[in-house]
């Protein structure tokens, strides 16, 4: 029985390992979205309150 539960804990990581590559690629982009949409934000405000 141990032996067969080693084996469905390796499956599962790497059925983990599989998921994973693909979110971490996902959430890199959303961030780099997120950053950029706040770098805009920040640009329009600042130019709103200087430009009085």
């Amino acid at each position: 029985m141990g032996a067969a539960c080693d084996d469905a804990v390796q499956q599962l990581a790497r059925l983990l390992d599989q998921v994973e590559e693909p979110l971490k690629k996902t959430f890199q982009v959303c961030w780099i979205f997120l950053l950029s949409v706040l770098q805009l934000l920040y640009a329009c405000l600042c130019s709103t309150l200087f430009s009085a």
